[in-house]
């Protein structure tokens, strides 16, 4: 089967002599199971691009001889590597997988009748709103722990979303802790978290997650999505076109701005609706005197 690749997103191209690239290509892989991962990111540190491995881990990229790759995923300790030559250009790249040092106690049966549901961000409060992202972009949005409510579990992600369009789009889900700067942290998910959305859609995209029994934070968390790429069913790969959709719902009923984005680079910068749009039609629509945020929410299961 022939392999096809996404970018992460388009940069600048510049000419250099053809001997100085190499064409690198391998397999990422669990250094425990010694199993592929599917949709680690490549990124090419120096010139700012990158792209997911496939569904079995594959990945070919071009890179000229003093670039640096960073090699992360979810779940997993980042690698760089950098001295590349013409010896090492077909490998395996082996990472290590993290323990949960985040969650203090391991929890491994619980007695969901002992707690009742309650909804907490934004999910439910009507758009006014739609905005796309782009392959490699992540939207995450801080939800307080309002009451700072103890023993309390994260079992569902709720995102406002539309699609438009009928091709398949692969995005991946993320939950992070807040970092002492105020910022999305550490991923709380222990695992890759891929969907893949199918067909024209215009509702709340909601997600079970208590199988892997989060706390909620007594500060509170962020909750993500990121945008991989287009998925064609016929070869069961991504294929080389950006995905645009879906798009994220937007609210403004809330004064103070929460939402981030994170770039391909991995980068958080804290985001207005109307510094993603400057001179669109949505920059002028936004006259609201509060800060555009993105519609994501949680169910969590609280003691009774």
């Amino acid at each position: 089967m022939k392999l096809r690749y996404v970018a992460l997103f388009i940069g600048i191209f510049i000419s250099i002599p053809l001997w100085s690239q190499l064409n690198i290509s391998g397999k990422v892989i669990d250094s425990d199971t010694r199993l592929p991962i599917e949709y680690a990111t490549i990124f090419n540190v120096t010139s700012k691009t990158g792209l997911f491995t496939t569904e079995k881990g594959n990945f070919r990229i071009a890179i000229n001889q003093n670039d640096t790759l960073e090699v992360s995923c979810v779940g997993y300790k980042t690698m760089r590597l950098s001295n590349l030559n013409q010896k090492n250009n077909e490998f395996s790249i082996s990472l290590d997988p993290l323990s949960r040092a985040l969650q203090e106690v391991v929890v491994s049966n619980i007695n969901w009748a002992k707690y009742k549901e309650r909804k907490a961000g934004y999910a439910g409060i009507k758009s006014n709103w739609h905005v796309g992202g782009k392959t490699g972009l992540e939207y995450a949005v801080y939800i307080p722990n309002q009451n700072k409510i103890k023993d309390a579990f994260v079992v569902e992600l709720n995102y406002k979303m539309e699609k438009w369009r009928n091709d398949s789009v692969l995005v991946r889900l993320h939950i992070y802790t807040v970092s002492p700067i105020g910022s999305p942290g550490e991923e709380l998910l222990d695992s890759n978290v891929i969907k893949l959305l199918t067909g024209k859609m215009k509702k709340q995209i909601s997600y079970d997650i208590s199988n892997f029994k989060i706390r909620f934070p007594e500060n509170g968390l962020f909750v993500g999505i990121e945008w991989l790429g287009v998925y064609d069913p016929t070869t069961n790969t991504m294929i080389s076109q950006e995905a645009f959709e879906p798009m994220v719902g937007f609210n403004d009923n809330i004064n103070e701005l929460i939402t981030y984005t994170k770039s391909p680079a991995g980068n958080w910068e804290k985001r207005d609706l109307r510094s993603l749009y400057i001179h669109s039609s949505i920059e002028n629509r936004v006259t609201s005197k509060n800060n555009p945020n993105a519609s994501f929410g949680i169910i969590l299961k609280i003691p009774k």
